[in-house]
């Protein structure tokens, strides 16, 4: 029995992924006809990419539609167990119950309260229970009312009151309940204007049972500042520092609370939702390489968000949706957090809102209220292969779900997502290859160091022998080798050995007085010059003091051996930004341009050469220009020993080891910096506090000078656009 069951359970699984390849095939021509919005996701750097079509329209469901006149100002709408649909008009105190299939069932404008007829008062929202009773936040009339299917009442629960005093209901806050939902247990959650502790829980008898979900409170790092600062009097004047209010929320299939909080990223960071467990916590799980904000919008390096939440669904296998005001979307979210689609937007047209407020779903159809009314969104092919993939892996079926994924990649190659779930399944089945491919093709840096750790240790094994036979032979080799003095033929092959004593001769010869010079000792001279002041570059970095002093009092540095180190640290940064590991390079390889990257690294070195040479000269430094450029180029050397090989050994680490390339390069830069302070120190005669200040003002010149730049050129382009625009209205009149 128990062999057929599993049968039928595979058969099944069979079938759903045959019907998938089916549907999917029609995927990959599918246009965006049939939407008057754009659909699209993010990427791992958050840059929009164009996606296939998850949801399109299907109808639109207003007052004129089903014959009771326009509603006025909806502000939440519920489905029941029975796919009722339960919409409350607020404008005109009013509930409408639609049938399953969208008809009008009746309108509630009134109930029996003992015997007497009550009303709603600004009513803003509705929740329905697993038993079908319809809990109503009546806003103006400070309550939470309870009806059953038909509109009779059950029960009223009204502010919360904790030892027989009325908490909230005070001369200066009123209770205003705006969202209510309802758990499996019966607990109830109110959201309420003006209250800014969390959550208000109730038990099913209606008492109050506390907050739960407090949102933190963020202040900026200047406002705790001035407040510490600050006057009793200035304190009490200033803007208190309030935890931002929730938004909406709904109940997952779980009994946990999906919420959103009013605002924007900008003022809570990342948690504009949360996953609330019944103690209060935030358990939601932030896997995704992008923080759950929306639209996502990228100024230098950091992102922002301008999304303003309003309501959020919890749907099955731990997806979510949630509802955007500021600009009409709808955002889907799987259990990581990684944005699944995006569909919606503001307008008039179909599938656009003027004013969006409420989310639900009948299945895999979602439903969207604004202000006309309901609109009604249907699956595409797309969607339901998104929601068949992530169904089978929450089953255990991970093959049969990497399947799937890889059809929805054939109609959407640029889909994240997907990349990195079949990685997922490839590492579950140890193939690091495999999985290492496809976590690169989804930019998913972590999933791909997880599978480098495994495909090293298992390469490791393989060939352990092999290792530890060519470490034993590594020994004698060495030896071998210095016995042969290698080092010392090689140098006596290039001329090299004893350079300083040949440079010596040479240069006695070359500064003769009246002496003709043959141009081969010149040309030696020169070459042995250049490999000697290239060499003292590694005295230079090592004794400072002496090497800074020597470079300009002893000439041992030259322009040729600066424009040499000059060029390498060039190079160093252009080789460290194409050729370090992808595990720990973040930069966009196909849009990275070298000469503007390399033009401005050297554009930088020379603003510190002249602007350092121009101010040094007003605060009378000992060093020429050419002093300066030397000096500059020689102390950049640290950066080129350090990266370079550090870049190579980065292919050979995974991402918990990254830590030991961060510390080389910062030990680079800090060296070099410190080098460059040193020799300004050194070559222009200064003290200690002095060199400090004239670091600080050749700072403030290189900032100065590229805001200069920048303004010059906006100037320039703007005036050479007004140019080619005049030009265009001539030739367009003639």
């Amino acid at each position: 029995m128990t062999n057929s069951i599993i049968c039928i359970d595979r058969y099944k699984i069979w079938l759903k992924i045959t019907l998938i390849s089916i549907l999917m095939t029609l995927i990959t021509g599918f246009s965006a006809a049939g939407a008057s919005y754009d659909s699209y996701v993010f990427n791992s750097r958050g840059q929009r990419i164009a996606s296939v079509q998850a949801y399109l329209p299907s109808a639109i469901i207003d007052g004129q539609t089903i014959g009771i006149g326009a509603f006025n100002r909806p502000r939440d709408f519920a489905v029941a167990p029975d796919n009722r649909i339960y919409i409350l008009d607020t404008g005109n105190n009013r509930l409408i119950s639609l049938n399953p299939d969208l008809s009008l069932e009746k309108v509630i404008t009134s109930f029996s309260d003992g015997g007497f007829e009550d009303k709603f008062a600004n009513p803003s929202g509705i929740t329905i229970s697993s038993e079908g009773h319809l809990y109503i936040a009546d806003t103006d009339n400070a309550r939470i009312v309870v009806l059953d299917q038909n509109g009779c009442l059950l029960r009223v629960i009204g502010p919360p009151v904790i030892k027989d005093k009325q908490v909230l209901a005070t001369n200066d806050i009123v209770y205003q309940p705006r969202k209510v939902a309802v758990d499996p247990l019966g607990r109830i959650y109110v959201i309420a204007a003006n209250v800014y502790e969390g959550i208000l829980q109730f038990n099913p008898d209606g008492t109050f049972d506390g907050f739960i979900g407090a949102p933190r409170v963020k202040p900026s790092i200047a406002d705790v500042f001035w407040s510490k600062i600050a006057s009793s009097e200035q304190r009490a004047q200033q803007q208190l520092f309030l935890p931002i209010e929730y938004a909406n929320f709904s109940i997952s299939r779980r009994g946990l609370l999906y919420a959103v909080v009013r605002g924007a990223e900008t003022d809570v960071g990342d948690d504009l939702v949360k996953l609330l467990n019944p103690a209060g916590a935030d358990i939601m799980r932030r896997a995704s390489q992008l923080p759950i904000i929306g639209d996502i919008e990228f100024d230098g390096a950091s992102y922002s968000s301008t999304s303003s939440f309003v309501d959020i669904l919890g749907r099955e296998n731990d997806m979510f949706s949630i509802l955007d005001a500021t600009r009409g979307r709808v955002f889907t979210y799987d259990h990581n957090g990684d944005l699944l689609y995006v569909f919606g937007g503001l307008g008039d047209t179909i599938g656009r809102f003027r004013n969006p407020l409420a989310l639900e779903r009948i299945e895999d159809t979602l439903l969207v209220l604004d202000s006309r009314g309901i609109t009604v969104f249907e699956p595409t092919e797309y969607a339901i292969a998104i929601h068949n993939a992530l169904s089978l892996y929450h089953q255990g079926g991970y093959d049969e779900s990497a399947v799937v994924w890889q059809q929805i990649l054939d109609g959407n190659p640029n889909y994240e997502i997907a990349y990195n779930a079949i990685a997922t399944n490839a590492l579950r089945k140890e193939n690091y290859e495999l999985a290492m491919k496809y976590f690169r093709l989804g930019e998913h840096r972590l999933g791909y160091s997880n599978a480098f750790a495994h495909y090293r240790h298992s390469v490791i094994n393989k060939n352990i022998s092999w290792i530890m036979t060519g470490l034993l032979l590594l020994i004698p080799l060495l030896f071998v080798l210095s016995r042969l003095k290698l080092k010392d033929k090689l140098g006596k092959l290039l001329g090299l050995t004893n350079n300083k004593d040949a440079l010596h001769e040479l240069a006695a010869v070359v500064n003769a007085e009246n002496m003709l010079v043959p141009l081969k000792t010149k040309f030696e001279y020169i070459i042995r010059k250049y490999i000697d002041s290239l060499q003292y570059a590694l005295y230079v970095i090592f004794h400072p003091f002496d090497g800074f002093w020597d470079l300009k009092h002893e000439k041992r540095g030259t322009l040729a051996a600066a424009n040499t180190l000059l060029i390498m640290t060039i190079l160093t940064f252009v080789f460290t930004r194409q050729y370090t590991a992808f595990i720990f390079n973040e930069a966009d390889l196909a849009n990275i341009n070298l000469f503007t990257d390399s033009s401005a690294l050297l554009l930088l070195f020379m603003l510190w050469v002249g602007i350092n040479w121009a101010f040094t000269t007003l605060m009378e430094g000992k060093g020429t220009l050419k002093d300066i450029y030397i000096m500059s180029a020689y102390a950049l050397t640290p950066f080129v020993l350090l990266n370079i090989p550090s870049t190579l050994v980065s292919h050979v680490l995974t991402q918990p080891e990254g830590d030991l390339l961060l510390l080389v390069k910062v030990i680079s830069v800090i060296w070099s910096v410190g080098l460059l302070i040193l020799g300004s120190m050194v070559i222009h005669d200064y003290t200690g506090l002095k060199t400090i200040v004239t670091m600080v003002l050749i700072i403030c010149g290189i900032a100065a000078s590229l805001f200069v730049g920048l303004l010059f050129t906006s100037v320039i382009d703007h005036v050479v656009r007004f140019v080619l625009t005049i030009y265009t209205e001539i030739t367009y009149l003639n």
